[in-house]
């Protein structure tokens, strides 16, 4: 008998042992998720107080953690890991070969794709844990705390972390590409224009634990898609706690493109659960061709720092694509795809590859679940949107979480799947996360 994952019954039957169980595992795997959300808030701390920091220094930190994560995933093996271990496989071979053929290995690019798979098995070894919100909410709300600090102190905040600094140390950006000279904050910490979502509110844009607006944006939407898909398994308290914080931090990080997904992601919420399981795969090609339709007949012009001017500007990048770049032959667009997710991807990994890892991510959900239906829809939506405007969206600081969520959603499957074969010790398929 199979499942309709594809996975024999037997297998799982041998599996019965549940991946993930005991309070070290969820004590280890919630350690591991704030280390990510909070890393480079720490090197930024120890680069602004203790020692001078390098590029390499970040590189082995994240190293470390998401070898941590694996090791933590693989403790825990399950069935339903495996396709998602082959995606890691073959994902890292097609960037070593289009590497070898551009004559230059990116670090960066293998590991803003093995995030993926790695966290994801992350999330399914820890899917059996009933109450990772309540373990998540103390940091969460962590996160809340140091954005009001930083609100109402910003000369004590950036006398600890000296965000310009640390990103010169790190990133190998100058002092030119910050049009903020006064602050040492990050460049994009203030506009010309200020603030938009509320221009009264006497701070600049918040970035709390993330050092980066952007990022604190990216989280608040990560957030809201964890509440869309497991509102009602969530109690009250928790829910109104996660959600009532989050819409803050959505104010303080002034974020528009944010603040838009977020009630995308609240329609997702209410009719999520009759979309079709296919449905997120369509998300990407319908955020480019929208974004070329709007070009065309809006009259985009790129070169402003808005909404506009940012669709324009991957609309253009779109269109002087060559064929080299397609195939991920060429990086000749590379220093130019920063605030083009969507280019930066294809020049990565080529056309073909962004087309078989996007349907093999959002195509493989094998349950009608309507958690996991609306999980994937919201991160599809949250991804295709963030990709006409920026590739923030491979920061490990919020793509960790994600794509635990992605995991955890797919763990659920499992125990449906598990409960309606009829074998083993049944589990409640309602947890409460």
């Amino acid at each position: 008998m199979m499942l309709s994952s594809g996975t024999p019954v037997g297998e799982l039957r041998r599996a019965a042992p549940v991946p993930g169980s005991g309070l070290w595992f969820a004590v280890a795997v919630v350690s591991c998720l704030a280390t990510s959300v909070g890393l480079n808030f720490v090197l930024c701390f120890v680069d602004s107080n203790v020692v001078e920091l390098n590029r390499s220094h970040v590189i082995a930190a994240e190293l470390v953690l998401i070898s941590t994560a694996l090791l933590l995933a693989a403790s825990s093996w399950h069935p339903l890991m495996r396709p998602w271990l082959l995606f890691a496989v073959s994902a890292a071979v097609w960037w070593l070969m289009l590497g070898l053929l551009r004559g230059e290995l990116e670090p960066k690019h293998a590991r803003d794709i093995v995030v993926i798979p790695v966290f994801v098995m992350l999330g399914i070894s820890a899917s059996t844990d009933r109450r990772p919100a309540q373990k998540w909410l103390p940091f969460h709300l962590l996160i809340f705390l140091v954005m009001v600090y930083e609100a109402l102190y910003p000369t004590s905040f950036t006398s600890l972390f000296n965000v310009k600094q640390y990103y010169i140390h790190t990133r190998g950006l100058q002092a030119s590409d910050f049009w903020n000279p006064d602050t040492e904050l990050f460049v994009s910490a203030t506009r010309p224009d200020e603030r938009h979502l509320f221009p009264s509110l006497p701070f600049h844009r918040l970035s709390s634990v993330f050092l980066e607006p952007v990022s604190l944006e990216n989280y608040v939407v990560v957030v809201a898609i964890f509440l869309a898909a497991f509102r009602r398994r969530l109690t009250p308290w928790i829910f109104w706690t996660f959600a009532s914080t989050d819409a803050a931090l959505l104010v303080g990080s002034d974020g528009r493109l944010g603040a838009s997904l977020c009630g995308l992601i609240a329609v997702i919420a209410l009719f999520g659960g009759w979309l079709p399981r296919s449905a997120p795969i369509a998300a990407l090609p319908l955020a480019i061709l929208s974004a070329v339709v709007m070009v065309a007949m809006l009259g985009f012009q790129s070169g402003s720092d808005d909404f506009p001017g940012r669709i324009a500007y991957t609309a253009e990048l779109l269109g002087a694509l060559g064929t080299l770049d397609l195939m991920g032959l060429s990086s000749s667009l590379a220093n130019l795809s920063a605030d083009s997710g969507i280019v930066y991807l294809i020049i990565s990994y080529s056309i073909l590859g962004v087309a078989l890892g996007w349907v093999f991510v959002f195509g493989t959900i094998s349950s009608r679940a309507r958690a996991a239906t609306v999980l994937r829809c919201g991160a599809a939506i949250y991804l295709s949107g963030n990709l006409m405007v920026s590739a923030s969206v491979f920061s490990i600081k919020t793509a960790t979480l994600l794509w635990f969520l992605v995991g955890y959603a797919d763990g659920l499957t499992w125990r449906e799947q598990r409960n309606r074969v009829g074998f083993g010790a049944r589990e409640s398929i309602h947890p409460c996360p």
